[in-house]
């Protein structure tokens, strides 16, 4: 072959070569400059959806009130179930979108009876204020009708708990079998457990979940129960006695609820006696003798 017409090929392989690398490197760089706007849109994103957060943040810390308010709100959440961290701030704003329900519903029913003149006026107003501290009174609610479910299941888990202890299972195991059951006895306690087995599963240290767990259940004596716990995986300590202890102690305090609830109940009734029986037992007893006057009085004075 000629020189000549080597030399033509071989610069015609280095110029196809570099029109192959130029248009690589254009492909590139394309991808690149896709990549970078696809970044700056989701960091831009990123950042307007973390401002919109932290406003909505500030505008739920002021729906929710002062500390003190802030403090109860948040404790009856936990007791109540709810465990998020933006709870609170989804109490407050559906604390204000109830309020301005009742004051529309309680303005469209003053418009539909044309009563804006007068007292009327004020009903929306009075029907937003109750509304708005009778969301606090319902949470409270809430929060204690689940703290006594969860002390009422507590003595009955805490019996088969020794009982497996005694049997000689440990008590990682324990509370594992005890989480997989169908939990129809005790479904409160039997969620806490579930979710105590989950943090354990992903690598959570025993000390943190324990800790989590009675957070979880929320009433008086979880925190004790759970060092009590937390001594005898970290010291082997004994907890036969211990639980024994506890569950006496849940039981006593769920009789002197009953016996507490019997009280209200016998004062409630004799209120409520006192409205509606005695005016209809006034009226049986004294109308024949106010009959009696009535006529004596009518003859006198004829």
């Amino acid at each position: 072959m000629p020189s000549g017409l080597l030399d033509t090929v071989f610069v015609s392989a280095l110029a196809g070569l570099s029109l192959l690398c130029v248009f690589a490197g254009v492909r590139s760089l394309g991808g690149e400059l896709r990549l970078l706007r696809r970044l700056d849109e989701i960091h831009a994103a990123t950042s307007a959806r973390r401002a919109l957060i932290r406003l909505l943040n500030e505008a739920g810390k002021l729906l929710i009130g002062g500390e003190k308010d802030r403090q109860e709100i948040e404790q009856n959440l936990r007791i109540a179930g709810y465990y998020g961290h933006s709870a609170p701030l989804v109490f407050g704003w559906a604390r204000l979108g109830c309020t301005l329900g009742a004051w529309l519903a309680a303005a469209a029913a003053v418009s539909l009876l044309h009563k804006w003149s007068g007292p009327g006026q004020w009903a929306p107003w009075a029907a937003a204020g109750v509304t708005y501290l009778g969301s606090k009174r319902m949470l409270r609610w809430r929060a204690g009708r689940r703290r006594r479910k969860v002390e009422a299941e507590l003595p009955f888990v805490l019996d088969v708990l020794c009982m497996m202890l005694e049997s000689g299972v440990s008590l990682d195991q324990s509370l594992r079998t005890i989480a997989q059951t169908d939990g129809r006895a005790a479904p409160l306690v039997k969620d806490a457990l579930t979710a105590l087995a989950a943090d354990i599963e992903r690598g959570m240290p025993y000390e943190t979940a324990l800790d989590r767990w009675a957070e979880r259940l929320g009433v008086g004596g979880a925190r004790e129960l759970a060092s009590l716990f937390k001594r005898n995986l970290a010291h082997g300590a004994e907890l036969s006695g211990g639980l024994k202890a506890f569950a006496r102690e849940f039981t006593d305090k769920r009789v002197n609820g009953a016996r507490e609830a019997v009280g209200r109940k016998s004062a409630q009734m004799a209120v409520v006696m006192m409205i509606f029986f005695m005016p209809a037992l006034f009226i049986v007893l004294a109308g024949p003798a106010f009959v009696t006057l009535m006529n004596a009085l009518k003859g006198v004075g004829g």
